[in-house]
């Protein structure tokens, strides 16, 4: 059965709550940068802490020396510990009859009506938003009781209350061996040099708390074994008994067929026959030949760093060299997954971030009054573009602060990243702006061809304005006028007459006929006495055509004329022209 719940929220009332966001998230970026820079600053920390093994002392099959008290020494060898399931309440010890270990520890769950929701947000025109939460119940085993109001139709009424945890009985708790108690044993006969040894030669190595809690977790229901049974556990909280648990599966249960109120316990411990061990050995202490615990810290580095206190254990038979091996593995995956961390809290920090400049263009919403659905297209649009930004700005900043905390915890490989960044964005730089000179290139031809066709005067590209040219008189407008529009015959007529003032004589072609409009002059008098209004043009040498050549252009007005292509320009070279306005 599900409860369903509908609430509404204005515009101005999101705009508060993002502006909320917005602040934690302003708060949350400065110290997802500061947790960066300590994962990587802690595991060069560690793997300085761990490199100190290769100089440890091997203690040959567990045989402790008094030469070693204070220094860091390596043992691998048997574990002996004492038996704990004395020690357990009443209400556990019939189930485990013996456990040698580090400890023991139990948890309890209860089984009761536990309260789930979804929600389903949808967007108005008007910037606010309609949420339907729909509220469903169902019965399972969870760690804590629950006995608020329910909001499903089913749990209305409270159904948990009245059954909660049994009473006398600790829900969760452990039991730990003493200190020290817990020991490395050599074998049964080890071979130092020459002579063997028994096993009875000394007491063991006593290992301290620490290194005792980092023996191998287990699942104790393997060693679990049937209890008295025939009572009968009151769901609603009473006294617990051992004759009220029964064994089902991997835990010890009120009931088979469990009920609102009944209760299961889940048992554990650390155990392991064999452990390789890497710790500083002090003296004899707890009836052992010597005991172990933390090696101080060293300074390494060139920055005065230190490394944290060394005890380190593995429940397993490791040389050094593995034992090595499998720590650093150990710490690379543990910064790994912080950063990982780190990486998608900085990712939520930016969403905080633009959550007010999302919730403003859900205004764009508005357009859906007057359109179809164009105001849910541009906020759908507007929103992948906010969320894409967010997430390349907090991609960008969390490399950036990873290159910098390498660079404070291993210079020369954090400032190998930080170059990277850079290069990487210097070539989307570069490639930006090619793409756009490109783009405006692809555009010029057409603007100009838009601009002609307006009768309106091309100016040169940006990139293409010839060298200034200095002030021309009217006889050399004229001359340029001459050259570019008469026949070579009359430029040459034009030249004799402009340098000696006197027209030039003719000499009949015995193969032409001179022709009628032999007088040049008559028409080149008549552009004398109207100025020509001249512009520069661009033009692009085509191929097949060389300096001295010929070649016939449009003006902007329309008009076609001839140009001499200049000395020093080659094929689809462009060079500027004087031409008439």
């Amino acid at each position: 059965m599900e409860g369903v719940e509908v609430s509404r929220e204005g515009f101005c009332q999101r705009e508060m709550h993002a502006m909320c966001a917005f602040c934690l998230g302003m708060i949350l970026v400065p110290i997802t940068m500061g947790v960066v820079f300590w994962n990587e600053n802690d595991e060069v920390i560690n793997y300085a802490t761990a490199a100190q093994i290769t100089d440890a002392t091997v203690l040959n099959g567990c045989l402790p020396s008094m030469s070693d008290n204070g220094k860091l020494v390596y043992a691998s060898c048997n574990v002996h510990a004492p038996d704990l399931a004395g020690n357990l309440p009443p209400q556990l010890s019939p189930f485990l009859k013996s456990y040698t270990g580090a400890s023991i520890s139990w948890y309890t769950e209860l089984y009761q009506w536990s309260e789930s929701s979804s929600t389903q947000t949808k967007k108005n025109n008007h910037g606010g938003t309609t949420k339907v939460t729909t509220y469903s119940c169902s019965r399972g085993w969870t760690s804590s009781s629950g006995e608020g109001n329910f909001r499903c139709p089913q749990a209305s009424s409270s159904p948990n209350a009245g059954h909660g945890f049994p009473s006398g009985f600790s829900r969760s708790s452990s039991i730990q061996a003493p200190e020290y108690s817990v020991t490395l044993h050599p074998p049964t006969s080890v071979m130092v040099g020459n002579k063997s040894f028994g096993a009875a030669l000394g007491e063991g190595i006593g290992l301290d708390q620490n290194l005792a809690q980092q023996l191998p977790y287990e699942d104790l229901s393997g060693r679990l074994q049937d209890g008295p049974g025939g009572g009968q556990y009151d769901a609603n909280g009473g006294s617990l008994a051992a004759n009220m648990l029964t064994l089902s599966g991997s835990y010890l249960t009120t009931s088979r067929s469990p009920r609102i109120g009944d209760v299961r316990i889940n048992m554990n411990g650390r155990s392991s026959t064999h452990a390789s061990v890497a710790a500083q050995q002090g003296g004899a202490c707890s009836g052992s030949a010597a005991c172990l615990g933390p090696y101080p810290s060293q300074k390494f580095g060139w920055f005065g760093k230190h490394t944290k206190a060394l005890e380190q254990l593995y429940g397993v038979i490791y040389t050094p060299a593995e034992f090595l091996k499998q720590w650093e593995s150990d710490i690379a995956q543990k910064a790994m997954i912080i950063r990982f961390i780190t990486f998608l809290v900085m990712v939520l920090a930016f969403e905080m971030i633009i959550q007010p400049l999302s919730v403003a263009a859900d205004l764009l919403r508005v357009f859906n009054y007057c359109t179809c659905c164009l105001g849910s297209l541009l906020d759908d649009i507007a929103q992948c573009c906010i969320h894409t930004a967010a997430f390349f700005a907090a991609l960008f900043l969390w490399f950036i602060t990873f290159g910098l905390a390498w660079v404070v915890a291993r210079p020369l490989y954090g400032i190998c990243i930080l170059i990277v960044n850079i290069a990487i964005a210097a070539v989307v730089i570069h490639f930006g702006r090619q793409w756009s000179a490109k783009r405006k290139a692809a555009r010029e031809p057409f603007l100009q061809s838009q601009q002609a066709e307006r009768g309106v005067a091309v100016a040169p590209a940006p990139m293409q304005f010839a060298q200034p040219q200095p002030q021309q008189s009217a006889a050399e407008r004229i001359s340029g006028f001459v050259h570019s529009h008469a026949p070579a015959e009359i430029s040459q007529q034009f030249d004799q007459y402009a340098h000696t003032g006197q027209p030039a004589q003719q000499q009949p072609s015995p193969y032409q006929q001179p022709p009628p409009y032999q007088q040049p002059v008559q028409p080149i008098a008549h552009a004398v006495a109207q100025p020509v209004q001249m512009m520069q043009m661009n033009v692009t040498c085509p191929a097949g055509v060389g300096p001295g050549g010929l070649v016939s252009i449009q003006t902007p007005s329309g008009q076609m004329v001839n140009v001499t292509v200049p000395a020093n320009v080659s094929p689809n070279q462009m060079f500027t022209v004087q031409v008439p306005s």
